[in-house]
């Protein structure tokens, strides 16, 4: 989880960030061609990464709720971060291979083709295929992935709390955890969908602009998600908050004791 995080965050940093500074500051592909290729690379690499990420996620889950002795052989102890080269090799693999999102100031949004802009236009004619299929074939594999796997994980806990009975407040903490991964699925799902769509047919602005919120809420809801729904996370952060606040307060009365002994007339003392 907290490497998927670090995913996120980095991954944020260009569906948001990075898309809302080239739109504002209007900065095309053809005024700055090798900043939108890196920030492209890196945008398509780091959204492949997550999806490797949300697959082993989907198979750690799956496994954990269905055969504990296998879960503890493959992620017990430090074994769980052999798992994270994969998406490492798989980020690389698309940032050295594979080409590059160019950002479309008319549609807001990310696509394979620098030309994008000028699509509609009747001199336009489209000479180069500029499609990244192993993208397309991610996208693909991530949806048909996320359902088979999280569809088998809810199978798994929905027939072991009907075998055994469990309590009302049981099934409440179930139907949080189905509420967390449904709506993480359905952005991902979605967004994973539409881009794949949107590169090789022509629709209007306003669903590319969608696709790119949905690519924001994929790679950022996750947080949100977790902490208003994850009891267990809020708390911990509550009292993240808490230790630091204490700290504040010891460290401000260990000043104002300091400048009381130093008014006598005394040397000062480190309390």
């Amino acid at each position: 989880m907290s490497f998927l995080s670090l995913i996120d965050i980095s991954a944020v940093m260009v569906n948001s960030v990075a898309t809302g500074l080239l739109s504002i500051l209007q900065i095309s592909y053809c005024s700055a061609p090798t900043l939108h290729i890196a920030i492209g690379s890196f945008g398509v690499s780091i959204w492949c990464a997550t999806c490797a990420c949300a697959t082993i996620l989907a198979f750690n889950r799956f496994i954990d709720t269905t055969n504990k002795s296998l879960y503890y052989k493959l992620f017990e102890g430090r074994r769980t971060y052999l798992w994270f080269i994969l998406p490492i090799i798989y980020f690389l693999f698309f940032l050295i291979f594979t080409s590059p999102l160019i950002f479309s100031q008319h549609y807001m949004s990310w696509f394979f083709n620098p030309y994008q802009d000028y699509i509609e236009s009747p001199i336009y004619n489209r000479t180069t295929d500029y499609s990244n299929i192993p993208h397309t074939v991610n996208n693909i594999l991530i949806i048909i992935l996320m359902v088979i796997g999280y569809g088998a994980m809810f199978s798994g806990i929905y027939k072991k709390s009907h075998e055994a009975n469990v309590s009302p407040t049981t099934n409440g903490v179930l139907v949080k955890v189905q509420i967390q991964v449904f709506v993480i699925c359905f952005f991902v799902f979605a967004a994973a969908l539409l881009y794949v769509y949107m590169q090789f047919f022509v629709i209007p602005p306003f669903f590319t602009i969608v696709s790119q919120f949905l690519w924001s809420f994929a790679q950022g809801c996750g947080g949100v998600i977790y902490v208003t729904l994850n009891p267990t996370i809020r708390k911990a952060i509550v009292k993240l908050f808490c230790m630091r606040n204490k700290r504040n307060q010891v460290a401000q009365g260990t000043s104002r004791r300091e400048v009381i002994v130093t008014d006598k007339g005394t040397t000062p003392i480190r309390i």
